[in-house]
């Protein structure tokens, strides 16, 4: 049987790394196509990519993980490049994940490479024809996995999803909304002892510009491509309504877009900084 953590993984982990202060910072903007201006920061963003996060564990002057996104030139994302410029993670050196669409189906197709392996389909998207988000398929060594279903309610918004492993495992997860962000996730069918009817995990958000939002091929929990907004704090509560998880994220902000964030934890902390690409 599969460890409880994984499970959980995809039923409530919080998104990869959220960051520290919140005050204004000036590393990693980037303004107009890629090129860094000169001349201070734009006060006016626009329309905003990511085109790179690093990844540092407590004051580490050296990111332990880089992501850097490549995009098409109808602003679809391509590829993504990640590698380790820390010396004392640079197993393997790079991974390339790159987005094959098929027009037909209306499904992208994430492939992974490694110096040391062949091409591998990992995850598999799948939008309905109006674009929205219907399901994601995860494998390896082209088996799947596992497979999450999105059901849609009022106002073009996921009411449920569903995740299926290969072994039969399966649980329904409710999505609650305050205005445009989940602000609760509860379990209300599962045949998986380790995550219970009624476990939940409530989110709260700030009031600035979510980078991720619609951004279906980023690293970390998906259902944060359906917020507007940040995410601040989660608790996971138990049927009991014990807590048997919290965490904090600390941001800072430049023009109503996080530039870096933090996660806190009792082993030390976690911080992501982002760069931009602006319209």
């Amino acid at each position: 049987m599969k460890s409880t953590i994984n499970f959980l993984v995809l039923i409530f982990v919080l998104a990869a790394a959220l960051l520290a202060c919140e005050k204004d910072e000036n590393e990693g903007v980037y303004a107009g196509g890629g090129n860094l201006s000169q001349d201070g920061l734009p006060t006016n963003f626009g329309q905003c990519k990511i085109v790179e996060e690093n990844f540092y564990i407590n004051n580490d002057s050296l990111a332990y993980r880089r992501h850097n996104y490549y995009y098409k030139s109808n602003g679809e994302i391509d590829y993504i490049i990640w590698s380790a410029p820390h010396p004392q993670y640079q197993y393997p050196p790079y991974d390339t994940l790159a987005f094959v669409k098929n027009q037909v189906q209306n499904i992208v197709f994430q492939i992974r490479k490694t110096p040391y392996s062949m091409p591998d389909t990992i995850n598999a998207f799948h939008f309905d024809y109006q674009g929205q988000l219907k399901k994601i398929v995860n494998y390896s060594d082209s088996r799947i996995l596992s497979n999450i279903t999105f059901i849609y309610g009022q106002l073009n918004k996921p009411s449920y999803y569903v995740i299926e492993y290969e072994d039969g495992s399966k649980a329904k997860v409710r999505c609650q909304w305050n205005h445009n962000n989940i602000a609760e996730l509860r379990v209300i069918e599962s045949n998986f002892p380790e995550a219970p009817v009624n476990l939940r995990l409530s989110l709260t958000y700030d009031n600035q510009k979510n980078p991720y939002r619609k951004g279906y091929y980023f690293n970390g929990a998906f259902w944060n491509i359906f917020n507007q907004n940040n995410v601040k704090s989660t608790a996971q509560y138990q049927p009991n309504g014990n807590v048997d998880y919290s965490q904090n994220n600390y941001l800072a902000y430049h023009s109503n877009y996080p530039i870096s964030i933090t996660e806190k934890h009792d082993s030390g902390d976690e911080t992501v900084k982002l760069k931009y690409s602006c319209n």
